[in-house]
């Protein structure tokens, strides 16, 4: 009976286009949404673009331990860009889609307009690669795309073979292709996006600012892209490409740990699959060095969550990186569309509802979509447009939400692990005891952020020490067991003292001045750190001393 209501219920919408058209909104900002989820000023055009890939391995036509097949492999991909609109041109259009069960079209609503001129004049934007999930299509993620695009960015949408609604086969050819589609792409957009390349895209395109957006299997083509190379285990498990194809981008495989693409300069792997299933070891994950943003359900039962999304987190212990959490969130978390409404009726071929494919049990899909072009764009703002202000919407402050609106988010972060010194760099006294050091003899070796200039802080006796931070680079709410005394030798140090420096806010940091002077008393609180340029402090104190971190606190 309520299948019989809700199909009548659709007939009767689908026959007013108008009252449609209220329906399959991919550009919703809901009152609730945090600050950075709002569209940007730029107008935005779309186009659909095939590319091809001449000579890629055929994955599904080559047997095992017979000779790999070739073929010409073709994508097609949805472009979202900065667009110039003509004076009878007004913001908006539709797209007619393929849902998760194909025999169903569905018309969504956005905000760009078919076919609309490039924005000129304006120079080359940054480029955005998105990736689908398996199986999906190009416009699962459209939300995000036309959000991005506003704000300045190009972005590439793939419909990637043997992956997508219509277009479902072997899991073994998503396996071996996602990584190299990604890459080709990439590649593909930087040859029309050169100057006098004949494209409609030629000088649009900053190749050398791009990042990689992925989805469950698009995010694990992602982590391989950054340097996630496959376990050799992988190899060999089930539904596998054949002839240990996967070889070619395994941790083992010396010319891919070697080839690092320097063009992504940052990723975003949302519910990233294949940790659970063995794809990655604790070596591989350590050739991730690409800033990245990873985001997961907390009970994700599809790419799973604590040996899923969370366990490769912990393990790119070389890379700058965040982990966004929907807590009691499935493997839908944040990326789809909002269902479109002809996937509300049954499927007699999937034998269930389209719906469930996009939706989340627990969380509204318009919130989930609005909180990740937030984060998405305060990440990409900070490492693809060098925007230091928008790091302090990832500082787990929750900055751009209102009171109780980041209800059901955790955030983490962690810094990448240290680079180990060849070894500690300590000026050392003469003969006599004198220390006498020419400014050269105190700066930094690559790699070494601390100069011993005398003593040592982890020993009894007074210490001198020079550091040095990289922009950007700071510290969280701690407190010392002995007094310390710091100058401020070359830029501008951000500091945070007493009582308010319980819980991490950067809005509440001064600024020191080069010569300025701060005491830490034993068991103050504090926290500093450098914004948009490099920062030297000298600091004096007795050892040995002891740091404390402050329990991490939120607003």
């Amino acid at each position: 009976m309520f299948r019989r209501v809700l199909f009548l219920v659709l007939v009767c919408t689908a026959a007013s286009g108008t009252a449609f058209a209220q329906f399959n909104r991919i550009d919703t900002i809901a009152p609730f949404a945090p600050e950075l989820a709002a569209y940007g000023n730029h107008a935005i055009g779309v186009r659909t673009l095939q590319v091809t890939d001449r000579n890629r391995p055929d994955v599904l036509n080559t047997k095992e331990g017979h000779a790999t097949a070739i073929y010409d492999r073709t994508l097609t991909l949805e472009i979202w860009y900065p667009a110039r609109l003509t004076a009878d041109q007004k913001p908006g259009g539709e797209y007619r889609v393929v849902t998760r069960d194909p025999a169903i079209t569905a018309i969504l609503h956005g905000k760009a307009v078919r076919n609309a001129a490039p924005a000129a004049g304006q120079g080359a934007f940054p480029l955005v690669i998105i990736s689908h999930g398996y199986p999906g299509n190009r416009f699962l993620m459209s939300h995000l795309a036309e959000n991005l695009a506003t704000k300045g960015f190009v972005v590439v949408s793939i419909d990637h073979k043997d992956s997508t609604y219509d277009d479902q086969k072997a899991l073994a050819s998503t396996l071996y292709n996602r990584p190299f589609d990604q890459i080709f792409v990439l590649n593909e957009m930087s040859r029309q996006g050169k100057a006098r390349s004949g494209s409609v895209f030629s000088g649009l395109v900053d190749d050398s600012r791009t990042a990689l957006v992925g989805y469950s299997m698009g995010a694990y083509g992602v982590v391989n892209v950054i340097g996630g190379g496959y376990s050799k285990a992988s190899e060999t498990l089930a539904g596998a490409p054949p002839n240990a194809l996967l070889a070619r981008r395994g941790a083992a495989n010396a010319e891919y740990r070697n080839g690092r693409d320097p063009r992504v300069k940052a990723a975003i792997a949302i519910a990233p699959w294949g940790m659970q299933t063995g794809f990655w070891d604790a070596d591989g994950l350590k050739g991730i060095r690409t800033p990245v943003l990873f985001v997961a359900g907390s009970v994700d039962d599809v790419a799973g969550y604590e040996r899923g999304t969370k366990a490769i987190y912990r393990g790119a212990v070389n890379a700058d990186r965040y982990l966004l959490t929907y807590v009691n969130a499935n493997h839908n978390a944040g990326a789809p569309i909002p269902a479109p409404v002809e996937t509300y009726a049954y499927s007699n071929a999937l034998r269930g509802y389209p719906f469930t494919h996009y939706a989340d049990p627990v969380w509204d899909n318009v919130r989930m979509n609005n909180i990740l072009q937030h984060f998405t764009t305060a990440f990409l703002d900070l490492h693809l447009k060098g925007e230091q202000e928008k790091r302090a919407y990832l500082d787990g402050s929750w900055k751009g939400f209102t009171p109780r609106t980041a209800a059901g988010l955790t955030l983490e972060h962690a810094d990448p692990s240290p680079a180990p010194s060849p070894s500690p760099q300590a000026v050392s006294p003469d003969a006599h005891g004198f220390i006498a050091a020419q400014p050269e003899d105190l700066q930094p070796r690559a790699g070494v952020t601390q100069v011993v200039i005398a003593g040592d802080p982890t020993k009894p006796g007074i210490y001198v020490v020079r550091n040095t931070f990289a922009p950007g680079r700071g510290s969280r709410p701690h407190f010392h067991d002995q007094d310390r005394y710091v100058t401020v030798l070359k830029g501008t140090w951000w500091v945070v003292l007493g009582p308010d420096a319980d819980v991490y806010n950067p809005d509440k940091m001064v600024p020191m001045k080069p010569g300025s002077f701060i005491k830490h008393p034993a068991g103050g609180h504090h926290y500093d750190g450098a914004k948009d340029e490099e920062v030297v402090v000298e600091i004096i104190g007795m050892g040995p001393v002891t740091t404390t971190q402050l329990a991490p606190g939120a607003r």
